[in-house]
């Protein structure tokens, strides 16, 4: 008898982590690619791409990823420029407009990796979905996701009744519950701009990234790195930089150059500037990590650091990433572009983190910072007042929890009490 109960939890489990129905869920949305241009992408149950309409007339979809096992298929369609209004499978898609009005958040599944587990059926103990649905209601003209979409890794433990029966593995059962059925009210608010983080290497969640979400046209093979890429929101130019293969605390010499070689394709925009550089590790942060003595703060991330010591990056005003699952503001007094981490979408973080506002005046990377900081789930709203951008930040209540000031390479930041 025992080892038919073990047969049918192994069966039970195998079916959880090899196999996928991709015909479960129809689900459209809007993203820029690589060229600097929205491409709207479907999925398909039954491999044939769904009708579309642009402003009112008939438009084709082509297929860009064929359906798998794991995998649905993927249907692509790049609206003209000017186009007002777009349909697909009947569900009504937003189209860029005038950007006034950003929503940025990272680092947002629901973690199940080993030991390390969340409680993905709570909604206070993964929120995820709460961040989204309150975001889509500030209307935003653009959303930003700033990396790490794919979290369940492994099967969800028996004894952490919050998280069974759940998918696990790089199928679409997964990234559908990690990350697209939480995101449908913002995929009807705005285009969004999908940045990669170290989740979505090859090693790990690559397979779906690159038939989902991947920036590229030409491919949806993993790649290594993707291909760096801008877009013009008017004032400001957002620069797409691929992080995923970062090393935190090491800076070895491949990496370094990989960095190096998109930052050197991007080098006119963030030379001149006006520029925001937007990649999933931040380039000066710091974080919790582990130490014979306990916990203490590290300095992230190396392999950026040095690739940024050799490229001129006088017309980037700021740096937007995730990964670090916290909210922190660094300024440096004008001498290097800020830093913002907006890891905040709903995966856990680091138990030194405190929801209390913290304020310091550290050294990172041989540079005087002013930092500030909390660790709360929630969302940052930018919002363009003239010339310059104000940041506020939100938690799962929507209470505005800070507020920051973004004018050139300066970020002032406070709380909203």
């Amino acid at each position: 008898m025992r080892v038919l109960v073990l047969a049918l939890a192994a069966l039970s489990l195998a079916a959880c982590s090899a196999k996928a129905d991709p015909s479960a869920r129809f689900t459209a949305w809007v993203q820029y690619a690589d060229d600097g241009r929205v491409e709207a992408r479907a999925t398909s149950a039954d491999g044939k791409c769904p009708a579309a309409s642009l402003d009112g007339q008939a438009a084709s979809m082509t297929l860009r990823s064929p359906a798998s096992e794991a995998f649905p298929a993927v249907c692509a369609l790049t609206p003209p420029a000017g186009a007002k209004s777009l349909v697909i499978g009947g569900r009504a898609l937003p189209l860029p407009h005038a950007v006034n009005r950003i929503v940025m958040f990272g680092d947002t599944g629901c973690r199940l990796k080993g030991k390390k587990t969340q409680a993905c059926n709570d909604a206070t103990a993964w929120p995820y979905a709460t961040v989204a649905r309150l975001a889509a209601a500030r209307h935003p003209d653009l959303v930003v996701q700033l990396g790490d979409y794919y979290y369940r890794e492994s099967p969800c433990p028996d004894a952490a009744k919050g998280c069974a029966p759940t998918p696990y593995g790089d199928h679409w059962a997964s990234w559908d519950a990690d990350f697209f059925t939480p995101s449908e009210p913002l995929f009807a608010a705005a285009p969004w701009i999908m940045v990669r983080g170290n989740h979505e290497d090859c090693k790990r969640g690559g397979e779906g990234w690159g038939k989902l979400l991947s920036p590229s046209r030409a491919s949806t093979a993993c790649a290594k790195v993707e291909t760096p890429f801008a877009v013009d929101i008017g004032g400001v130019n957002l620069a797409i930089l691929d992080s995923n293969r970062a090393n935190d605390l090491e800076a070895p010499p491949e990496r370094v150059a990989e960095i190096d070689g998109e930052m050197k394709a991007l080098q006119p925009l963030l030379a001149k500037g006006p520029a925001w550089m937007i990649e999933h590790h931040p380039v000066w942060s710091l974080a919790a990590a582990e130490d014979p003595l306990g916990l203490i703060s590290v300095g992230l991330d190396r392999t950026l650091q040095v690739a940024a010591k050799g490229n001129d990056l006088s017309g980037v005003g700021l740096i937007v990433s995730g990964h670090v699952h916290h909210f922190a503001a660094y300024d440096f007094g004008g001498h290097r572009p800020a830093q913002l981490v907006i890891g905040s979408g709903g995966t856990i973080g680091s138990a030194k983190d405190s929801p209390r506002v913290g304020r310091d005046n550290i050294n990172l990377d041989g540079v005087a910072a002013q930092a500030f900081g909390f660790y709360r789930w929630g969302y940052g709203l930018f919002e363009r007042t003239g010339a310059d951008w104000t940041l506020t930040f939100y938690d799962v209540s929507d209470h505005a929890v800070a507020r920051c000031l973004i004018h050139g390479r300066a970020l002032t930041c406070g709380e909203v009490k």
